[in-house]
């Protein structure tokens, strides 16, 4: 029986990204095993049949002393497992594991990058965190990028190889099970809107992921708040865990257009609510929101950043904006509003810089 080995630093990218992959490999005959930090989240992974999970601690951020510990655990369950392959991802897991593989010459080992952590940083943190990406690539026999715009993000940086990096199809980090994220009937649109506390002439803009600011929020906070004063109905609605939630919404007011519904375990009913799925943030990997809304029909509005670009679908209507540019937000809000049902001579996608006057379509 082979035998491949999974590492993640915390258990939710376990959960959000590689359990169907897991089962499939179960069901397939293989020997899985999954290391994480066995930090909140992780009893949930027992419930996965035929897994074997290892708990290992690990920092995200820079730890010298911790990191040398986790190392040495690394080191150990791959020494006494001595997996066929080995896959990390996630920025610290990845180099821990991809090490791990290297001093024990397990044949396979594949870097999984899921973003740029970098992109984020500047000064010695940044500098730091190319490093890291540069041991990681090295300790890899193969990286696997989640898009070709990361790929080509990294190769720039120096931080790998591009003729020994890959991107599997069109790219993605999981997929989209198009079964269940679809278009609503009436019924069901009407349904997820009450059970939300929104009204049919509400005009939603969505946000599902996590609620931080680099993720764009901040900007689109603005964005939907000045659309809301020529068009008073446009609201904006938040979902996702709180990574910084409450700070982004410290200033408004409870007459400000904007809803934070915390968490959700039903995000497609979320979709269902939307008018428009709205993602401006400032770097992804290859973010799964925009193709989860897209299959449900939605509009979309997202970055030009690494990753982002990536996620808009050909046959779709979006909006392509700057980064950290909320005007930009704010006139492709604007021309959806004013045009709801117009369609490009030349295609669906239309580039909005921070001036209204500028747009370009197609």
């Amino acid at each position: 029986m082979s035998c491949i080995l999974f590492g993640v630093t915390v258990p939710i990218t376990a959960q959000a990204f590689l359990k169907p992959q897991l089962e499939t490999l179960v069901s397939q005959g293989w020997d899985v095993h999954l290391a994480c930090s066995p930090d909140q989240g992780f009893d949930e992974l027992t419930h996965m049949r035929g897994v074997t999970l290892h708990p290992i601690p690990m920092q995200r951020n820079p730890s010298p002393i911790k990191d040398l510990v986790s190392l040495f655990r690394w080191n150990n369950l791959v020494r006494k497992l001595q997996p066929d392959i080995i896959v990390g991802s996630t920025p610290k897991a990845a180099l821990l594991s991809m090490l791990a593989g290297k001093r024990s010459k397990i044949p396979a080992r594949v870097y999984h990058v899921r973003g740029f952590r970098a992109e984020g940083l500047t000064g010695v943190k940044r500098n730091i965190a190319l490093i890291a990406e540069r041991r990681t690539a090295q300790a890899a026999t193969k990286v696997l990028c989640d898009s070709e715009s990361l790929l080509e993000a990294l190769a720039a940086a120096g931080c790998l190889d591009a003729h020994n990096a890959i991107v599997l199809g069109s790219g993605s980090c999981c997929g989209v099970d198009i079964r269940h994220f679809r278009q609503p009937n009436s019924v069901e649109r009407t349904q997820s809107r009450s059970s939300l506390g929104f009204e049919d002439d509400d005009f939603l803009v969505g946000f599902v992921g996590r609620v931080t600011r680099d993720k764009g929020v901040s900007e689109l906070i603005e964005a939907v708040t000045h659309v809301n004063k020529v068009y008073p109905n446009v609201k904006l609605v938040l979902i996702g865990p709180d990574e910084g939630a409450h700070a982004l919404l410290a200033d408004l007011k409870p007459t400000d257009p904007v809803k934070y519904l915390g968490a959700s375990s039903d995000v497609r009913s979320a979709y269902w609510t939307f008018d428009v799925f709205a993602l401006p943030s400032y770097r992804e990997g290859f973010p799964i929101a925009p193709l989860e809304a897209q299959a449900c029909g939605l509009p979309l509005i997202t970055t030009t950043a690494t990753g982002c670009i990536d996620s808009q679908a050909p046959n779709n209507r979006r909006f392509s904006v700057p980064s950290r540019d909320s005007s930009a937000i704010e006139h492709a809000l604007t021309y959806l509003l004013k045009y709801p049902t117009e369609k490009s001579a030349g295609g669906l996608m239309h580039d909005f810089g921070s001036k209204p006057t500028s747009t370009k379509t197609t």
